[in-house]
């Protein structure tokens, strides 16, 4: 799930003309098949990818064409879908847009597939009906799956006289107050981003039911559902005891890894997917725990909370790949093959969705596999949750919530404006 957040329309909209150029010929032409993904060039994903793409072409014969068109997948690809150019295949998170996808027409559903390409057998328990519709349509095969901990540097920690990462709210803030008198800064967040929306929505549903959250971040009206509001006022809470960075609300997530990677912030939250990033450095992930965001007095969780899931990366087909169902077919059970997965998983640090042997030598992996359990809760994940259309406005909206001066009314209110202008 690296890359994992779709945003950039201004690349979007550079990337157009590439991408129809790229995939113009795709419609009908089985001996060529144009590969879309959010895995980038360069990456471990991007070189793991690559490899299975060579392969894959020396074995069939089959010319691959690969856009690696990272954050910007979803407007990309929703402009080539407008004008018939789309790629074959889709390697990309569940998130937002992509929910509405086979809705609209975008890519097909996937149900037929499964067992057309032999694959029926070889995903782990509930990892399938992650990827499906409200309508019970399957948007993609699930590829990877995920856990997002907090991230906490206990070296910085131990030189404030803290030994254990805190487990309540109020243990976080009197944190935050040492490491700032230290000149330490304390948790780091891309607060412009989808790194800060996320941070934000599970914050504000510490003192709701997973039903509740779910309803919550599906329908809006966040001030209306008192539990809800109340997480929203944590929230507020915690941003004015300065828990957040200074100015979190101009920060991306790469200002937030950087920031951490280097040593310059004492606690982040961010996913399994920067595990292996080469920017972190190896004191650093040598001094990092993993556990979960602190909870408040009164929380309906029992214990700290993270994310998981596996809508991380999963394999969709656009109406251009059902055209070429064999070769699209051979390719993604090439993907799914033990070698392909194998790679992913060793250089890559990738939680795979199907059932494998495959192990991961990175100590932050090993350490969220085995540990991480015990020590959290997984709070309700908001990306199959949250409309497509609101999401953009919303992240907007949740920047607005780490500016000092906004109150719990101004928050709720930005927020129920995104879900009222996605209609």
């Amino acid at each position: 799930m690296r890359n994992n957040r779709l945003t950039g329309i201004a690349l979007a909209v550079g990337l157009i003309l590439p991408l129809a150029a790229c995939s113009g010929g795709s419609s009908d032409n089985s001996d060529e098949l144009v590969v879309q993904s959010i895995w980038t060039k360069g990456t471990a994903e991007g070189d793991a990818l690559a490899k299975m793409i060579k392969e894959f072409t020396a074995e069939t014969g089959t010319k691959v064409t690969w856009l690696d068109t990272g954050e910007s997948l979803a407007d990309v690809f929703e402009t080539s879908v407008a004008g018939g150019s789309e790629a074959d295949i889709v390697l990309t998170n569940l998130a937002e847009k992509t929910n509405n996808w086979v809705t609209n027409g975008a890519v097909v559903d996937m149900a037929p597939y499964i067992d057309q390409w032999g694959l029926t057998d070889s995903f782990k328990p509930d990892t399938v009906d992650q990827w499906k519709d409200s309508d019970g349509k399957l948007i993609g095969l699930p590829y990877s799956g995920f856990t997002w901990p907090a991230w906490y540097n206990m070296d910085l920690l131990k030189q404030v006289g803290v030994d254990e990462v805190p487990a309540t709210t109020d243990e976080l803030i009197d944190l935050a107050g040492k490491l700032r008198d230290a000149g330490i800064a304390p948790m780091s967040i891309g607060g412009n981003d989808w790194t800060g929306q996320k941070l934000f929505l599970q914050i504000a549903q510490m003192y709701a039911t997973p039903e509740v959250a779910h309803k919550t971040f599906q329908e809006g009206d966040f001030c209306a559902q008192p539990d809800i509001k109340k997480g929203v006022a944590l929230f507020t809470q915690l941003r004015d005891a300065g828990v957040f960075i200074d100015d979190a609300e101009g920060y991306s997530a790469d200002a937030m890894n950087t920031q951490y990677y280097t040593g310059k912030a004492a606690i982040m939250s961010a996913g399994s997917w920067a595990f292996g990033s080469a920017d972190l450095s190896a004191e650093t992930a040598a001094a990092t725990k993993l556990s979960g965001f602190p909870l408040p007095s009164g929380s309906s969780w029992d214990k700290p909370t993270a994310y998981n899931g596996y809508t991380g990366v999963g394999v969709l087909l656009s109406k251009n790949g059902a055209k070429k169902a064999d070769a699209a077919g051979a390719f993604i059970k090439m993907l799914y093959s033990d070698d392909t997965i194998t790679d992913f998983v060793s250089t890559a640090n990738l939680i795979p969705a199907v059932e494998s042997e495959a192990k991961s030598t990175n100590p932050l992996l090993s350490q969220a596999v085995t540990d991480l359990d015990a020590r959290v809760d997984y709070a309700v994940m908001p990306d199959t949750a949250v409309p497509g259309a609101v999401a953009d406005p919303m992240i907007r909206a949740t920047s607005i919530a780490f500016a000092p001066g906004n109150d719990v009314d101004t928050i709720c209110k930005a927020i129920d404006d995104a879900y009222a202008s996605a209609g």
